[in-house]
């Protein structure tokens, strides 16, 4: 399996390649008088586009998917209810980057609520569902019935926790994928350093300081912040391999952010 990633890897870069130095030819015999600062910006643009068509072509969809989720106090659901079977995930469309990368990566597609009389600003939420997906996805997690906790249809709700030691017996490409979505969701950049952070999500923490270590990262910082909801906080240095793979997660979903549709 590898050596055919490996292949296809190959050939993708050799198209890129060919179609860059097609395009440069095509730029001096149509316009030789360009100058030479354009023509370094043009070089610099072919270039970035080749390092794209290389990053993240390995991104595992289940394990991406299940890395953007943030299980805040678990995960909920009314188990026995069939019409929440497909339940995956909201996101409000202040980010609306992370909405496009996630369907970019998975294939899955977003459904915008709509404005209810009850609700005025429901219309500003987006909705995945997909029992397809839902089923990979629960089923990473341990779930446990709440006694007293119901939904309006009397369904009542289970609370998830997620069962880390699948994720650390799975690839390494399936963990990097994992922390890639997690990285998009709940990460950012600090010059040399990435952070992450979650809020009333112990599990989920532990899960992903064992998962650095797993992949070879330097935790800087760990640390838990008491307060309403409690705070969970790690810093660390990824490989370059990683490293190559969260830039590329912070770049897609700003270029996705100001794509306009």
């Amino acid at each position: 399996m590898r050596n055919y990633i490996e292949k296809t890897r190959a050939n993708t870069r050799s198209y890129i390649i060919a179609f860059a130095a097609g395009a440069t030819q095509r730029l001096r015999c149509i316009a030789p008088h360009v100058g030479k600062h354009m023509k370094k910006a043009t070089i610099i643009l072919l270039l970035a586009f080749l390092s794209l068509g290389t990053v993240g072509q390995e991104l595992d969809r289940t394990f991406y998917l299940l890395g953007t989720l943030e299980d805040y106090n678990g995960r909920h659901y009314p188990k026995n209810n069939p019409g929440k079977w497909s339940y995956i995930m909201t996101l409000h469309q202040d980010r609306i980057g992370e909405i496009k990368r996630i369907e970019e990566v998975t294939g899955a597609k977003f459904k915008q609520r709509r404005k209810q009389k009850d609700c005025s600003n429901c219309q500003e939420f987006f909705e995945l569902k997909s029992i397809f997906r839902a089923k990979k996805i629960n089923s990473f997690y341990d779930f446990n019935k709440n006694k007293g906790m119901r939904d309006l249809l009397g369904f009542s709700f289970y609370t998830g926790q997620l069962n880390c030691e699948r994720i650390l017996k799975a690839t390494t490409d399936q963990q990097i994928s994992f922390l890639a979505g997690q990285f998009l969701t709940a990460g950012e950049k600090n010059s040399q350093t990435y952070k992450l952070a979650l809020y009333n999500s112990p599990i989920r923490f532990e899960c992903l300081l064992k998962v650095l270590q797993n992949l070879k990262c330097e935790v800087i910082r760990k640390e838990k912040v008491e307060g309403i909801p409690v705070g969970y906080f790690i810093e660390f240095k990824p490989t370059d391999e990683i490293k190559k793979v969260l830039d590329n997660e912070i770049l897609k979903e700003q270029t996705l952010a100001n794509s306009g549709s």
